[in-house]
């Protein structure tokens, strides 16, 4: 059962949100947990009727399965089993593989930003790209084409006690103060960038 983390907080690994009404969301998370816990029961079936045969197979065998090549051991497995206790692995193995075939239900996610630095450094303007070069400092903000005013954000929301401020958690939607190709007030002209073909022109 994937994860898919409620806020977008640091501890998760998952870029999509699960926005799915709080209704909807119990009766599928309810449906996944009863899912879960019959899979565990079904391992642990399993499992206790692979160690006796296990225990029936050659000594190279038994030592295998105790490391990471035991899937190649239980493919051996019902070749050790007899009667009731063969019937009975097959039978749970079917259970297990069509549990593991159902779809998962049906899920309003959004792609967000889940995996963030809580406390960034400072933003700087690269001077024509070079991260040796850092110029003004800026902060999120948004394209001035669109007519947006600077985003503000009082602090951490009610009942969102894991949610980061806007200018933590946002931080892709940050634009530059001014152009890094341009000079900032009293600097001299930046040299025009050197292209490959102004190499000819030099020979």
């Amino acid at each position: 059962m994937p994860h898919y983390s409620k806020t977008r907080n640091v501890e998760s690994n998952a870029n999509l949100t699960d926005i799915t009404p709080p209704d909807k969301r119990a009766l599928y998370e309810a449906a996944l947990r009863d899912r879960q816990r019959r899979l565990d029961e079904l391992t642990a079936s399993m499992t206790k009727i692979e160690d006796e045969a296990i225990k029936k197979m050659p000594t190279e065998d038994q030592r295998a399965s105790e490391g990471p090549d035991r899937p190649q051991v239980i493919k051996k497995v019902p070749g050790f089993l007899e009667g009731e206790q063969l019937a009975e692995y097959r039978r749970l193995r079917r259970e297990l593989d069509d549990l593991k075939k159902r779809p998962t239900p049906n899920q309003d996610l959004a792609l967000s930003v889940n995996n963030c630095v809580a406390r960034p450094p400072a933003a700087h303007v690269m001077i024509r790209g070079n991260p040796h070069s850092p110029g003004a400092e800026v902060g999120p903000g948004f394209p001035q084409v669109l007519g947006r005013s600077r985003p503000e954000h009082s602090g951490r929301q009610p009942g969102r006690q894991d949610e980061r401020p806007a200018h933590r958690a946002r931080r892709l939607d940050r634009q530059p103060e001014q152009s890094v190709d341009r000079p900032r007030a009293g600097e001299p002209p930046l040299a025009a960038p050197f292209r490959p073909r102004d190499r000819a022109k030099c020979q």
